[in-house]
């Protein structure tokens, strides 16, 4: 019985000293999530969002001099961290036009079949209509030499 409650003992300390455990980009999405608190960007923008594609698009901003554009990429993400993100890096901003590059790197991975990126890309839609029903949604084709963005589901 003492031998039980000394294993207890350690396995609570560990745990109480063991770093929480994030899930993938966590720290990312704290950045966004403090950048929003500071100063939130205005309603009515253009919401890029999805993977390092976005992420590293440094120029969005003078490549779209038209528009006002906010840039939530992150990381190497999937569709499956954009769907487990998608209360902080695309309900929260009211946009005009959302642009989604995500995708290659569920393929990638190569544990997933193209039905089950499909599947997850209609479940994605679904979140978003719910929130934004008239909002255009736009993704940016995969592994093309150009980026041609495409409209799809945008109504």
């Amino acid at each position: 019985m003492l031998r039980k409650l000394i294993w207890v003992g350690v396995l609570l300390l560990v745990t109480a000293v063991s770093p929480a455990q994030h899930p993938p980009f966590f720290d990312e999405i704290q950045t966004f999530k403090k950048a929003d608190q500071q100063k939130m960007p205005p309603q009515g923008a253009t919401l890029f969002v999805g993977s390092s594609s976005i992420r590293l698009w440094k120029s969005l901003a003078k490549d779209f001099p038209d528009l006002t554009v906010i840039n939530r990429g992150f990381g190497g993400s999937t569709l499956e961290h954009l769907l487990w993100y998608l209360d902080d890096v695309v309900l929260p901003y009211e946009p005009q036009q959302i642009v989604i590059y995500c995708g290659e790197n569920d393929i990638a991975t190569g544990t997933i079949t193209p039905e089950q990126v499909l599947h997850r890309v209609q479940i994605l839609m679904m979140k978003i209509r719910v929130a934004y029903p008239q909002v255009p949604v736009f993704f940016v084709s995969l592994r093309n030499p150009v980026y041609r963005v495409c409209n799809i589901w945008s109504r």
